[in-house]
């Protein structure tokens, strides 16, 4: 399943140093940066309070979610928890989790009783970054908190649950970003300034058939491959789009080439 389902293209935008600038935007698809059923690994930097429970409670809900969790492949997705941090804050002072379950038991209720009686809440607060080739897709400083009633004891496993639940929402519903390219058309392929102007146009297949007769025209230019890479990517296929940039990239070793490459290659899933 390719996160660029399918794409649209964007406004005309503006040209410099006779080269032009062209969009390609992924519609969001049901999964939105993480497509459902990915492979995906999730890791715990540091040995925080709380950063296992985080990390078990990430590997359950994707897991019942349809995503394959385990350790991570070639096109794997990397969740990495981050500067977790679970403290339990009481009003007029803080205390420690606790792990030994009677001693904690009876910490709060001692605790409560010099703070009369008052409540209680477990806070977790960490980073969840979602990684793709090493492509930041998503970031997000989060923080979660569970109210405890008196005498009962701030659970951690609810406080976890509460976290991933306002993660996995925010995470479905990001969108991945516009990719915005930069095309130059040489003069001697009039053919590939045509099919960029049908692309920003909105006439995709004629942008193809155009950058095709380019590729044909002239085989040995980068430029056109790269259109056509271009053009393949906005239609949904990224891999092929990888494969045609770094082709484009032999031929010529533009920094373009190599940078959409390995764009397009972290859209694939």
């Amino acid at each position: 399943m390719f996160c660029c389902v399918a794409a649209v293209v964007a406004p005309v935008l503006s040209s410099c140093s006779g080269g032009m600038s062209v969009q390609v935007c992924p519609e969001a698809n049901r999964g939105g940066v993480l497509p459902r059923g990915a492979s995906i690994e999730v890791q715990k930097i540091g040995n925080g309070r709380g950063a296992l429970g985080l990390q078990r409670a990430f590997t359950s809900r994707l897991q019942r979610s349809g995503y394959t969790v385990g350790r991570a492949k070639r096109d794997a997705y990397i969740l990495s928890l981050e500067n977790v941090e679970l403290t339990c804050e009481h009003i007029g002072g803080h205390a420690p989790i606790i792990t030994d379950a009677e001693k904690r038991r009876v910490h709060y209720e001692r605790h409560f009783e010099r703070v009369h009686h008052r409540p209680s809440h477990a806070v977790l607060r960490a980073t969840v970054v979602l990684r793709k080739q090493g492509r930041v897709v998503f970031s997000k400083n989060h923080r979660a908190f569970s109210v405890n009633s008196l005498h009962a004891k701030p659970d951690v496993n609810d406080v976890c649950s509460v976290f991933v639940a306002g993660v996995m929402k925010e995470l479905e519903a990001a969108r991945p970003s516009c990719e915005t390219l930069a095309v130059k058309p040489p003069p001697a392929v009039p053919e590939l300034a045509e099919a960029v102007r049908a692309y920003r146009a909105g006439q995709s297949r004629r942008a193809l058939e155009l950058a095709r007769k380019a590729h044909a025209a002239h085989p040995d230019s980068a430029e056109a491959i790269y259109m056509v890479g271009i053009i393949a990517w906005q239609q949904g296929d990224a891999g092929a789009a990888a494969v045609l940039f770094r082709r484009a990239y032999k031929l010529q070793p533009d920094e373009r080439y190599l940078k959409a490459a390995q764009k397009a290659a972290a859209c694939r899933s």
